[in-house]
């Protein structure tokens, strides 16, 4: 054998080698459920009640391999969160369902799959794990899918002993009831696997926002299909739409602590914090340990000029949760930057960032502590770890160029800007500020062009000095 085939061999083999595991690491569960027509039940009642059973199964045999990951083991997820932990990362494929006639027995046939790959499993967990609001809410969708697929079980059992033609009738009715139940809980998943960003990497609120609806139209209790569907409307910048939906749900359940914080969070981007934060006492009345509740409390009072009292709402928010605190911190930083206190701020960033050194808002808050404490070269440090984190933020380079500025480097700063004007060309003041580095450099007329824009975009100040300096 020549050495070229012997090359061409040995780099076959290393291929097999290499891709033979990640191939095998992908797992498909694939479960059948054949439905019996009774009496009293619907073929579409059957088949309803097939497609929840046949995915249930699926997703249980599915969560029972991911206990034996290691990401879900060294987060110690308790037993009742693995469902919804399985059902939040992994998504359920109907591939057969039709009619079926077995012994004289008619019913449907229903065939479910889950594909599981573990080289993809790691990052949903882990983020889902750390959304645990968002968990507890797919454990109470699964406990109503429990909860109607036993009902279904009950009534089978009746519809066995049945024989007058009243029960049969009040049957029916029934089956029809829970299997409308199973349909909206099938039309919710649906959506919230079109919502939910852990799943897909990204979210489609729009298309959520239809099926959730298919769901409450069928089953008009349906109290986390309102919760949801009122997220979905939050997210398409909807808040007096989404409060509609949060009212619904308050209406059903008085005690329903999520809602009021969703509520707040509505109230809070249309800018009434007061009625947010009575929303967020709700909220924490019913939960007092609620992390989440007290951070989103102190941000509303931040708003409202109440830093002090932000503070002691993180305060409750870091002691409850504090290995999970990193946007606390900054968010209590911010909220000393706001009481004068910079070097306190900065404890907090250092915080945030050693619990998430990814936290690219954190370098560029600290950042500007920095520049409060007349420290302009370890700020841009900070500005540029943001930047290596986040190149995409305009934002920060507009920062940043402040501190070349202010040190005289005039043409880092137009850099800078030129950055952040390709991210994003409608910053006015990145114009403006540039114009006033290119007259730093002696380059007028490069200056006059920004300054024109700037005054377009309707930066007065830059219109101003264009009228005191005509051409």
């Amino acid at each position: 054998m020549g050495s070229t085939s012997r090359s061409a061999l040995f780099l076959a083999l290393a291929l097999i080698l290499l891709a033979g595991p990640a191939l095998a690491q992908v797992k498909t569960f694939r479960k059948e459920i054949k439905q019996p027509l009774g009496t009293a039940m619907s073929q579409d009642d059957a088949h309803a009640t097939a497609l929840a059973k046949a995915k249930e199964a699926a997703l249980d045999e599915a969560g029972i391999y991911l206990e034996s990951l290691t990401v879900v083991k060294n987060f110690q997820v308790a037993q009742d969160d693995i469902t919804a932990l399985a059902a939040g990362v992994l998504q359920t494929n109907v591939v057969e369902e039709q009619p079926y006639l077995d012994n004289g027995q008619f019913g449907i046939r229903v065939v479910a799959e889950v594909h599981l790959d573990p080289a993809v499993l790691q990052q949903r967990i882990q983020a889902l794990l750390a959304d645990r609001p968002h968990l507890d809410q797919l454990k109470a969708s699964q406990q109503r899918e429990r909860e109607l697929l036993a009902q279904v079980a009950r009534l089978e059992e009746q519809n066995r002993q049945l024989s007058t033609g009243a029960e049969q009738a009040a049957l029916r009715t029934a089956y029809r009831q829970a299997a409308n139940g199973l349909t909206a809980q099938d039309w919710f998943q649906k959506g919230w696997a079109l919502h939910d960003s852990h799943l897909r990497g990204y979210s489609d609120p729009t298309k959520a926002v239809v099926f959730y609806s298919q769901a409450i139209d069928l089953s008009p209790t349906f109290k986390l299909a309102l919760l949801a569907r009122g997220n979905a409307y939050l997210d398409l910048g909807r808040p007096q739409r989404a409060i509609e939906d949060y009212d619904q749900a308050l209406q059903l359940d008085p005690k329903y602590e999520i809602a009021y914080t969703e509520r707040g969070i509505a109230y809070a981007k249309l800018g009434q914090w007061q009625r947010a934060i009575q929303d967020y006492d709700k909220a924490l009345q019913l939960d007092p340990k609620d992390a989440g509740a007290y951070n989103i409390r102190g941000n509303a009072y931040l708003d409202l000029g109440q830093p002090q009292r932000a503070i002691e709402d993180y305060d409750q928010a870091i002691r409850l949760e504090p290995k999970e605190a990193a946007h606390v911190y900054w968010h209590r930083g911010f909220a000393y930057d706001q009481l004068g206190q910079p070097q306190r701020a900065i404890k907090d960033y250092d915080q945030a960032l050693q619990l998430d050194p990814n936290y690219a808002t954190a370098y560029v808050l600290r950042g500007m502590a920095y520049v409060e404490l007349g420290r302009p070269q370890r700020a841009i440090k900070d500005y540029d770890q943001a930047l290596r984190l986040d190149p995409k933020d305009a934002r920060t380079y507009t920062i940043r160029r402040n501190e070349y500025a202010a040190l005289a480097q005039p043409q880092r700063a137009i850099q800078d800007y030129d950055q952040a004007l390709n991210l994003d060309p409608t910053l006015a003041g990145a114009y403006s500020k540039r114009g006033n580095a290119y007259r730093a450099l002696g380059q007028p007329q490069r200056a006059i062009q920004d300054y024109r824009k700037a005054c377009e975009l309707g930066q007065q100040s830059a219109c101003d000095w264009l009228k005191k300096h005509p051409e």
